[in-house]
């Protein structure tokens, strides 16, 4: 082989692989941060329902100031609302993402409602502000996923988003 043609040959392969890293650095980018965590209601720090359980994938794109959640759950009532609080596992914190609230979304109520009854599972895309979300991104174990329901309304389970 020539080395005209080993040159050619050796400039297409680079090309190629820094097309192929290229290409998967944008994929990932454009996937967001995903944190996934268990749910759980011995994790809530005031008295709770001891058995109920769930699982909570939250994806962040802090760039583009967007949050997915997907969140199943069970052995609790129907969660009325899910949100992403500041705070430790030892701590209760105030709310900075909330995901859903079925008592002040009147047009969403009734489907969020049906698909919570129905399925034990919901999930959504909410926006946010992109500081914020880069702060959570770069210490999750400080911000934890929290769901509310009607016999529990200050938390029926959480987990942190570094679990």
């Amino acid at each position: 082989m020539n080395t005209r043609r080993m040159r050619s040959i050796l400039t297409r392969s680079s090309l190629i692989a820094v097309l192929v890293v290229g290409l998967a650095a944008t994929v990932s980018a454009a996937e967001g941060l995903r944190f996934k965590t268990d749910l759980l209601s011995t994790n809530e720090l005031h008295s709770t329902d001891s058995d109920g359980r769930g699982k909570a994938t939250v994806r962040i794109d802090a760039e583009a100031g967007m949050v997915c959640f997907d969140i199943s759950f069970r052995d609790s009532g129907t969660p009325n609302r899910a949100h992403i609080h500041i705070g430790d596992a030892d701590t209760a914190g105030g709310i900075v993402v909330p995901f859903f609230d079925i008592h002040t979304a009147e047009t969403l109520f009734d489907a969020r409602h049906e698909e919570l009854e129905s399925k034990s599972r919901t999930e959504g895309c909410v926006t946010a502000d992109p500081a914020l979300l880069a702060q959570i991104a770069a210490n999750p174990e400080n911000f934890y996923v929290n769901l509310h329901n009607a016999r529990f309304p200050a938390g029926s389970m959480r987990g942190q988003l570094d679990d």
